[in-house]
């Protein structure tokens, strides 16, 4: 339940806390270690492909593209719940739920046809960055479906003085978040060769 604000006594300054604002901004500081993450990952294939020894480039299965476009799509739909008129809110929060769900039953399958074509981690260079970028990503997008959940079953009076628009608010920053991190992680394995 959202609690009133205080009211201070004449004249004595008191800080009204925005409770929204402040979990935007521990979002972002959250998001900070994982782009660095991420960042140093992406410095590690550049100087390994450097060295050129035991890089085979893994042809990337179209379904990939497939599934980024998905997560795009899914990252668009958070976008239109966090918009959209009160009634039709859950029902684009819960598309993009199904859709990131799907994106990573669609990176499962992924796996399995480079497996199936005796692709392995150890197999080069590129195939380890492959799936360690891809494993990565997935355990870090999990997490976020937990919270696409949270947000989208958040009750709409609000808990722990939050309210629901700000609980989405805060959820599409980290959702939108991953769907730009793959879109880096595809063109860094598409283009790296």
């Amino acid at each position: 339940m959202i609690t009133p604000p205080v009211v201070a006594p004449e004249g004595s300054p008191v800080r009204i806390i925005d409770r929204g604002r402040l979990a935007e901004i521990g979002m972002y500081v959250l998001l900070v270690p994982i782009l660095m993450f991420f960042l140093a990952l992406a410095s590690a294939y550049i100087v390994r492909h450097g060295f050129g020894e035991a890089w085979i480039r893994v042809e990337l299965p179209p379904l990939l593209w497939g599934n980024t476009v998905v997560l795009l799509f899914s990252s668009l739909a958070f976008e239109y719940g966090r918009r959209a008129r009160k009634q039709q809110v859950q029902r684009w929060l819960w598309t993009s739920l199904t859709m990131g769900t799907l994106f990573l039953l669609g990176q499962w399958v992924v796996w399995q046809q480079l497996l199936a074509n005796g692709i392995r981690i150890e197999s080069s260079g590129h195939s380890a960055f492959f799936y360690l970028l891809t494993a990565a990503h997935g355990i870090h997008l999990l997490a976020g479906l937990l919270g696409l959940f949270l947000a989208t079953m958040w009750p709409s009076h609000g808990r722990w003085n939050l309210g629901r628009p700000e609980a989405i608010r805060v959820a599409a920053i980290y959702w939108h978040f991953m769907a730009v991190l793959w879109l880096g992680i595809v063109l860094l394995l598409a283009l790296g060769r």
